[in-house]
Formats: structure tokens, C-alpha cells, sequence
């Protein structure tokens, strides 16, 4: 999917701050972790930063696959990022 710059600005704009989902497909497996360190780097071209400690098990599949997601909670979706918080968790 491609964004353009305004789009890009728009939805940077909406996040002041909050939680997000680091998502990544790995062998047909989805892995993810919540981060709270997020932020736009740039517009043009849009990057974003997001901040992974070296021993968290997510760091080694971004490392791997160099492309993830991330996905901007919305209050009401706090159980969401508490699973993913987990130390563990099944799918």
C-alpha cells in the first residue's frame, strides 16, 4: 500500500501519543509486540521509528524480515496490546 504525503501527514498528526502493535508475518506465522516508542521520522519518504529491545523476541524476526506493520490502538482496545505485552503468548 502506498501512501501519499498528505495521508502520511494526516495520520501522523492523529497519534500524539498512545500505544501501538509491531506486527510482522514470519513464515506464515503472525508475531508482534506492543511499543509505546513510535514516532515519524520523515514525510517524504515516509518513515517511522519504533524502538525494540535487542533481547525481545520480536527484535530478532524484525531484524529477519526488515518490513512490519503497525497498527494505532484506540483507547477501547487495551486488550489488544495487553496480549501482545505478554512475555508469551499462543495464536
Amino acid at each position: 500500500m502506498s501512501l501519499s504525503t498528505a495521508e502520511f501527514r494526516r495520520a501522523m498528526g492523529c497519534f500524539a501519543t498512545g500505544v501501538t502493535i509491531i506486527t510482522l508475518d514470519m513464515d506464515g506465522e503472525v508475531h508482534g509486540m506492543t511499543a509505546n516508542a513510535f514516532a515519524s521520522v520523515s514525510l517524504d519518504p515516509p518513515l517511522l521509528l519504533v524502538c525494540v529491545e535487542r533481547s525481545a523476541r520480536t527484535h530478532a524476526h524484525l531484524h529477519a524480515k526488515k518490513r512490519f506493520g503497525i497498527n494505532i490502538l484506540a483507547e477501547d482496545q487495551r486488550v489488544i496490546s495487553e496480549y501482545y505485552a505478554r512475555p508469551v503468548h499462543t495464536h
